[in-house]
């Protein structure tokens, strides 16, 4: 399955404001990760939603296990940040699972 590919908002002192973006994609999305993007996540259903962030990093040549978050029904939460070398995967992006019947809005921003 593909993967929808959300865009990272820059952010300074000076402020930004936030856009969201829907996350539709069943299988997932994904966003070039510079390990200082946080998420913010507006579950707008009336069911919770699981959002997973898949790491790439290996111990003892094993897979580490998709680490979820449980995203509460009208709450906002904030994720993030990352760290390269543990979730971005061979092209610089992190990859995230969200349960297939729930679609959220989610902000990127970086700090510079």
């Amino acid at each position: 399955m593909a993967l929808e590919t959300l865009t990272v908002q820059s952010v300074s002192r000076a402020g930004a404001e936030m856009s969201l973006q829907s996350v539709t994609t069943v299988g997932g999305f994904r966003f070039l990760n510079d390990g200082k993007t946080i998420m913010y996540v507006e579950e707008k259903n009336t069911a919770n939603c699981e959002v997973g962030i898949i790491p790439t990093q290996k111990v003892d040549s094993q897979s580490a296990a998709v680490k979820t978050v449980d995203v509460t029904s009208d709450k906002n939460f904030v994720l993030g940040p990352w760290a390269q070398d543990q979730y971005n995967d061979a092209s610089g992006y992190a990859n995230f699972t969200i349960e297939a019947d729930q679609a959220s809005a989610v902000g990127l921003v970086s700090f510079l």
